[in-house]
């Protein structure tokens, strides 16, 4: 495991011992980050988040971040993340809006800076997001798709 020393690291976060996290990173304390791993520097990783293996996290991307749905009456919604995913520069993705509907990333997949993947939705692999691609809640988006 590589940590840098200005990372802030809450108690309670599951770290895989291969992970990686840069300088002023932050992983909150119900993150699960699997094998493989790499927060960049200055990076985000909060919420009731769980990510797979061998996914990238870029500079100033903040993914688990708590959903702006206004129907939102707390509880600790999900967000589930598989395996190979590239979150870019200033990506942001959103746990879900209640505890029975998680947000969900499939495998493979590539998110440009600026996208946004917002509460409850459902996006399955090999997906590529261009830059500055923003879906709404509750948006499917199935295999192979590409977006721009």
């Amino acid at each position: 495991m590589s940590i840098h020393p200005t990372a802030i690291i809450e108690k309670g976060a599951q770290l895989h011992e291969s992970v990686e996290v840069g300088a002023y990173a932050y992983i909150g304390g119900r993150v699960k980050l699997g094998e493989g791993c790499k927060v960049m520097h200055h990076a985000t990783v909060d919420g009731n988040s769980s990510l797979g293996k061998n996914n990238v996290i870029h500079p100033y991307a903040y993914i688990g971040g708590k959903t702006q749905d206004l129907k939102f009456k707390g509880g600790d919604p999900k967000l589930i993340i598989g395996d190979n995913n590239e979150f870019r520069e200033y990506c942001t993705v959103h746990c879900g809006t209640t505890e029975e509907v998680a947000t969900v990333v499939g495998s493979h997949n590539h998110f440009l800076s600026y996208s946004h993947l917002a509460h409850e939705v459902q996006v399955g692999n090999h997906i590529i997001l261009s830059n500055a691609v923003q879906l709404a809640g509750h948006v499917v988006v199935e295999d192979y798709a590409i977006i721009g």
